[in-house]
């Protein structure tokens, strides 16, 4: 199937919308305006430029007067709206969003300036003669296999490949629902859908653990939907949009209720049943024979229940369900229980299940720190909160990389030096050749003045398949200096000016307090161990496996509006300026925990960056129950200090023990009155263990 792009809906922006007039005569004498995105959830920028020449159907007199272009241009796009790609291109140094493709569509019913609107996918049978005429003439086929309602509804149930679609990107935005139109062109709503992806060979596919329908007869007038342009996307308002993704939400979790309350009855009923034949004074094979009808009737019965549910599919939701089960996130204020909120709502939406205190270690540990480390075991959700916590600052996680704010990195083992990261200075061609990564195109489009208010994530995956000291060893540096003096260096001076593409890459780019790094870690035979100085730089986290026997916990959210998108000076301003209370209690327990590895070997020890950096941590964090202070200190020290403790028996070995000079347990217990230590312990204990089996610590 052939590579998708995203499609967007837009309007012509208004004057002083954008710090200038929306529509003016550009210097080539060309019809140039700006178009504000209408679409959700999206964080990319509001605007982006359109031409007059590049619109069917408008005639552009331009022999007129500048102010009579403007306002016919002006009154021709009254009541219209945009259907357009976006293309980014770089012109001298500054980043330009222009629309391709477009198509203009008439406003709905009840549109103003303010409304916005949900993308969501449609599908109709293989046998739609529009649809059919459509994809003869675009020369793109969709591969339906299925032809009515129900078989659809069957295909989403099993996880089957549902075919293309033209003009929605599921990287960019999953749906809530979708919609099914049948050949009279009526829309009917189908959901909840809890899972969408592409398979290897790029067809849709959907889950849900049940469906329901809603015909959408009387909504039809305020959608935008143009299928004989494409019949794959609709775009719904976005106030009807909730209502009818928390219908849908509203009706599933009524069906799982329901469908626990009926296990709950068949337990209650076999108990009772098995109870009533231990009472009988039948005869062995007579219980037996009994046992078989029973498991028969109850053969019977699950497959009536599936019946039953089959055709409660086939159900539309004719009657309002009751809402008031779902979890409402405040969205008007921007604050951290905001942002730990939209975890929990991305994570349920991503089918990943976190602690509360993961995502507030996790937020506060990557808002004081420059290098924050994920480890754990394999599958744990790494990768996954990185993207969560994208989400929920309101970044763009586009698959597009001109756009995108968040840029996943997969480390090589072949990794050597920096070059191999950032790339090289080609002499023979004189050209700067950026590594393939991506890594430097993101940060020269993150120091751009247009961008420095934006916030922007770099993820390095399995980091340590390569020697972090090596590729990373300028960052290792850069990061300790201030905001505005933090610069990368991609090559020599001699060479600014000299190089052919020195305008797009200069030979020093700035990295601003906007950019965040993360990595990711696994610890095993293909991984190398972190040096040192990389741990005092980092807050190395490490995510426990959740109980899945009994702590995967799904939550129910009503449908959000726009995602609150984060700037850098919004973030900048969650940091606390003061100190926390007990800072000299918190300085004393560290600097006996220094002296403790001290006296193992001088090249142990908690330094003064890993000091502030405690204290800062401690001091940002959220008013926000799922983490106390002496939780929130067990774990700083864990991923602080005894990340370092490392080594043989005859050195590591005192620390270990319960009692003695260097005996860390000693330590805890002298300053128990701030944290009981149950982490730090467990690790101690572990590494105690690791001590006696193998004469080494890791």
């Amino acid at each position: 199937m052939t590579k998708n792009y995203r499609e967007y809906i837009g309007r012509l922006a208004q004057n002083g919308e954008t710090g200038r007039g929306s529509v003016f005569i550009n210097r080539l004498g060309i019809i140039q305006f700006n178009v504000k995105t209408l679409m959700l959830p999206d964080a990319a920028n509001s605007y982006v430029a359109g031409f007059g020449n590049l619109i069917n159907d408008f005639t552009d007199d331009v022999y007129a007067s500048v102010e009579d272009r403007i306002e016919h241009f002006e009154e021709f796009m009254e009541n219209q709206l945009f259907i357009f790609r976006v293309q980014s291109k770089n012109t001298n140094g500054t980043e330009i969003r222009s629309m391709q493709d477009v198509q203009l569509v008439p406003v709905p019913k009840a549109f103003d300036k303010n409304t916005e609107f949900y993308a969501v996918p449609v599908f109709c049978s293989k046998n739609n003669e529009g649809v059919r005429e459509w994809e003869y003439e675009t020369s793109w086929n969709l591969y339906r296999s299925f032809e009515t309602r129900a078989e659809f509804m069957s295909c989403i149930l099993a996880k089957e490949g549902l075919g293309s679609l033209y003009g929605y990107d599921l990287e960019s935005s999953s749906p809530a629902f979708v919609l099914w139109m049948e050949e009279d062109g009526k829309l009917f709503a189908i959901g909840s859908i809890d899972r969408a992806a592409t398979d290897p060979v790029g067809a849709c596919v959907l889950g849900a653990r049940y469906l329901f329908t809603i015909d959408l007869s009387e909504f039809m007038e305020y959608f935008v939907y143009d299928d004989s342009y494409n019949p794959c996307v609709s775009y719904v308002p976005s106030d009807i949009y909730r209502k009818i993704d928390n219908q849908l939400k509203s009706a599933v979790l009524q069906a799982v209720k329901d469908e626990k309350e009926e296990q709950r009855q068949r337990e209650a009923e076999a108990r009772a049943e098995a109870e009533r034949l231990a009472e009988t004074s039948k005869d062995a094979l007579a219980s037996e024979e009994k046992e078989d009808e029973l498991a028969l009737d109850e053969a019977a019965e699950a497959d009536e229940r599936e019946d039953f549910r089959g055709a409660e599919l086939e159900t539309e939701l004719k009657d309002p369900i009751d809402e008031k089960e779902l979890a409402e996130i405040p969205t008007a204020e921007k604050n951290e229980a905001l942002i730990l909120n939209m975890m929990e709502y991305y994570a349920q939406k991503s089918r990943c299940y976190y602690k509360r205190s993961d995502f507030i270690n996790f937020h506060t540990a990557v808002k004081c720190n420059d290098l924050v480390i994920l480890s754990g075991l394999s599958g744990t959700g790494k990768s996954s909160l990185v993207n969560i916590y994208a989400k929920a600052l309101g970044l763009n996680a586009s698959a597009d990389l001109e756009d995108s704010q968040i840029l996943m990195v997969p480390v090589r083992p072949s990794w050597n030096d920096d070059a191999d990261l950032l790339g090289y200075v080609d002499l023979a061609h004189m050209v700067y050749h950026a590594a393939d990564s991506g890594f430097v195109d993101f940060l020269v489009r993150a120091q751009r003045e247009e961008n420095k208010n934006k916030l922007f994530l770099v993820c390095f995956e399995e980091m340590n398949l390569a020697r972090v000291e090596h590729y990373f060893s300028q960052f290792l540096s850069i990061l300790e200096r201030p905001a505005g003096q933090r610069e990368l260096q991609l090559y020599d001076k001699q060479y600014m000016g000299k190089l052919y593409n020195a305008a797009d890459y200069p030979f020093r780019i700035e990295i601003g307090s906007n950019v965040k790094f993360i990595g990711t870690v696994n610890v095993d035979e293909t991984t190398f161990h972190f040096s040192d100085k990389v741990l005092d730089r980092a807050n190395v986290i490490e995510l426990e496996v959740l109980n899945y026997a009994t702590e995967w916990e799904d939550k129910s959210f009503a449908a959000i509006g726009k995602t609150q998108i984060w700037s850098t000076q919004d973030y900048e301003k969650l940091l606390a300026k003061d100190s926390v209370s007990n800072e000299l209690e918190l300085r004393a327990l560290l600097w006996d925990v220094h002296c403790a590895l001290q006296s193992l070997s001088t090249k142990y020890g908690a330094g003064p960056r890993v000091v502030k950096s405690v204290v800062k941590y401690l001091s940002n964090l959220p008013a926000e129950e799922g983490l106390s202070f002496e939780d929130a200190l067990d774990l700083q020290l864990a991923q602080r200090v005894l990340t370092k403790l490392r080594g043989v028996e005859s050195v590591v070995g005192p620390a270990l023990r319960e009692d003695g000079e260097s005996s860390l347990f000693a330590v805890l217990e002298k300053h128990k009155a701030l944290s009981p230590f149950a982490r730090c312990r467990a690790i101690l204990a572990q590494k105690k263990k690791e001590i006696e089996s193998y004469g080494y610590c890791s």
